[in-house]
């Protein structure tokens, strides 16, 4: 059950719901203190593991899916999920977490995300998420509305419940549904491929848009028309379509080119397509035709 974690890389946490002993007993398993913590499991604990090794060398992408309103979409979102990545060539464990959703494996080739080599990044979490987040974009063009974001943008940190481990809200011991482990090393897909290449650039921008850039500040009426538009807002009043807000940057289909995946980058002042190369700021726009500017240097559509 437990063959697709390894000792000593992975962390339980034991956790006890009662306020009045309230506490945290992390320790690096292995079998025989997998049975015993199962065993010794109280009505009140609930067991979680690391999601992934501390080494950073991962062989699963760990999702969850919840809804506190509806399981049955969450199993049916995760179902989804589970079929696309199965065709791409990539086994799926499909566990049962027996409260508000379901937890899906999906294996990958053995991937270290971590500097080796000469592969050097600045921000790993960063690239993993942005990997994470190809991956799902490819499986579906609808969206998941139970896939708890802050579980998937968490990178490389964040627990999962422990297998086999009783959930205390149900009672019932979480459990594989569908699918099994196996110690089968999945050569890398073409999924997977372009994937690591799409984080990689996407890591590239980012860099590329912390470094200082000398904006020439032209100005309409007194006023500057980037520091008064917000690109976030003006791209889906222009393009129309669906964008997806992060920290300081936001995502959408690339209105320069034919895509079915988001892959250009917004942010404030400037934009990126990470698969055409099209950049630029609102003066961009304008030359394009696309804007006006109104007397406060406000954009007109």
């Amino acid at each position: 059950m437990y063959e697709f974690l390894t000792p000593k890389e992975h962390i339980i946490t034991v956790r006890d719901r009662n306020p009045d002993s309230y506490i945290h007993q992390h320790r690096y398993w292995n079998d025989n203190i997998i049975r015993k913590v199962l065993k010794l499991q109280k009505p009140m604990e609930d067991i979680f593991v690391t999601k992934y090794p501390k080494k950073r060398l991962l062989q699963y992408l760990i999702l969850d899916f919840d809804s506190k309103e509806n399981r049955d979409e969450s199993l049916k979102e995760a179902t989804r999920m589970l079929n696309f990545f199965e065709k791409s060539g990539h086994p799926c464990v499909l566990v049962d977490s027996t409260n508000k959703g379901y937890h899906l494996y999906i294996k990958i080739s053995p991937t270290l995300f971590k500097d080796e080599g000469n592969r050097t990044i600045p921000n790993w979490d960063l690239f993993f998420e942005e990997f994470v987040r190809y991956m799902i974009r490819r499986s579906s063009s609808k969206p998941y509305y139970t896939l708890d974001g802050t579980n998937t943008s968490a990178g490389m940190r964040g627990n999962i419940r422990l297998l086999g481990s009783i959930h205390p809200a149900t009672g019932e011991r979480v459990s594989i549904v569908r699918g099994e482990f196996n110690d089968d090393v999945l050569p890398p897909t073409e999924l997977q491929d372009t994937a690591m290449k799409v984080a990689y650039n996407f890591c590239d921008v980012m860099e590329d848009f912390k470094k200082p850039r000398k904006v020439k500040k032209t100005m309409v009426n007194g006023y500057d028309p980037i520091e008064e538009n917000d690109l976030r807002e003006v791209f889906p009043q222009i393009f129309g379509g669906e964008i997806k807000h992060y920290s300081n940057y936001s995502m959408m289909l690339c209105p320069f080119h034919s895509e079915s995946h988001p892959s250009m980058m917004i942010w404030s002042d400037c934009f990126k397509c990470t698969a055409c190369g099209e950049k630029g700021n609102i003066w961009t726009l304008k030359k394009k035709g696309l804007v006006e500017f109104g007397l406060n240097g406000e954009v007109r559509y």
